[in-house]
């Protein structure tokens, strides 16, 4: 088992391994760090949630209103394998202090692991991917946000859930808006499929039904302040 721990600045993956001990007869759990560690590239992002698939994918769940995935897929680099191809394998640092950190098989440091957010606009994403944090400004990636027309920023994601039988995440906000993405048929995309607001379509429904209907709940309740 694999455990993702975020932070304000960072992401990072720790093994969990189940060791049997004679001592202890329930045997014991060990935290076991990993190369795979990547910085947030949007500053100032708090996560709530994470959610991870049966294939191994973390998704997590951003205050600026946008999912998050974090990538640790090892990769070895080309110049890497030539060596290794070259000198028949890579061989163990004798030199290396007992019970130093090792590196992942096929982890040479060069391909490192990353925390991106995974942005519905293509022309956003792009922009994100291609320029630096500094060369990025709010009102350049959001001039709706800057304008006032777009609420997202201030309704982050809250909850995530991953449904592999569908091949569906489904990401609720703290306004009730409810956005379903697409993992593709093997798992390994993600498209925004629709948006529903779920909080006005349930105060919607019992305003219509609590008048007949003793057991239906009150419209009140589903109100921002009532949510909260």
């Amino acid at each position: 088992h694999v455990l993702a721990v975020a932070t304000a600045s960072d992401v990072t993956l720790v093994a969990l391994v189940f060791e049997r001990d004679a001592g202890e007869p329930r045997g014991r759990l060990r935290v076991v760090p990993t190369e795979f560690c990547a910085a947030l590239d949007q500053p100032g992002v708090v996560f709530d949630a994470a959610a991870a698939s049966r294939d191994g994918r973390i998704f997590l769940a951003g205050s600026d209103g946008f999912v998050h995935e974090f990538d640790y897929a090892a990769r070895e680099s080309v110049v890497s394998r030539l060596l290794s191809l070259g000198a028949g394998g890579a061989a163990e640092d004798p030199s290396a202090a007992p019970g130093a950190k090792r590196k992942a098989p096929g982890y040479d440091g060069f391909a490192k692991a990353k925390c991106h957010r995974r942005d519905p606009s293509v022309l956003r994403g792009l922009a994100t991917k291609v320029l630096p944090p500094f060369a990025r400004p709010g009102w350049l990636l959001h001039p709706l946000r800057t304008l006032g027309l777009d609420a997202t920023a201030t309704d982050g994601v809250r909850k995530l859930a991953v449904d592999d039988a569908r091949g569906a995440l489904y990401a609720l906000s703290k306004n009730g808006c409810l956005d379903v993405y697409d993992l593709g048929r093997r798992g390994d995309a993600l498209r925004r499929a629709g948006r529903a607001d779920v909080a006005r379509a349930a105060k919607v429904w019992a305003a219509a039904h609590a008048a007949r209907d003793t057991t239906a709940p009150s419209p009140a309740l589903f109100d921002a302040k009532e949510r909260k």
